[in-house]
């Protein structure tokens, strides 16, 4: 995940929290909780890497869970008030988590196909397959 770098203070800035850095900068969990939501974001920059979790407050089951492996990036997007695209609404932001560009197979998972995710928070968490 090449581009890491350059957007962790955007990402960071988008999701209003702090990231807890574990294993020496090997991983990054970002936790978000919103409406009796949580979020957990992790970002895995030296494998490529994310895993995103959400769940109700008091339930340990997840209502989503993904584990996007060889993630070609995460991007900040925002759209400006106004916005003509077909594919932005009018004024918001999101991260977007893109996927290895074409599908294969991995041994100890199975074949991985290339799905990313946008994840939005406002006005409420959500999380969309793209």
């Amino acid at each position: 995940m090449t581009d890491w770098d350059l957007h962790k203070e955007k990402i960071t800035e988008f999701l209003r929290v702090t990231p807890i850095v574990e294993m020496d900068g090997a991983s990054y969990v970002f936790r978000v909780e919103k409406e009796r939501l949580i979020l957990e974001l992790t970002i895995i920059p030296h494998i490529s890497d994310v895993r995103i979790n959400l769940r109700q407050e008091g339930i340990d089951t997840p209502l989503f869970k993904a584990r996007i492996k060889e993630s070609t990036g995460v991007g900040y997007i925002k759209s400006p008030d106004g916005s003509k695209s077909i594919t932005i609404a009018y004024g918001w932001e999101c991260l977007e988590i893109t996927a290895p560009k074409i599908d294969h197979y991995h041994p100890e998972d199975g074949w991985i196909i290339p799905t990313g995710v946008r994840i939005k928070i406002d006005p409420r968490i959500m999380v969309e397959v793209v």
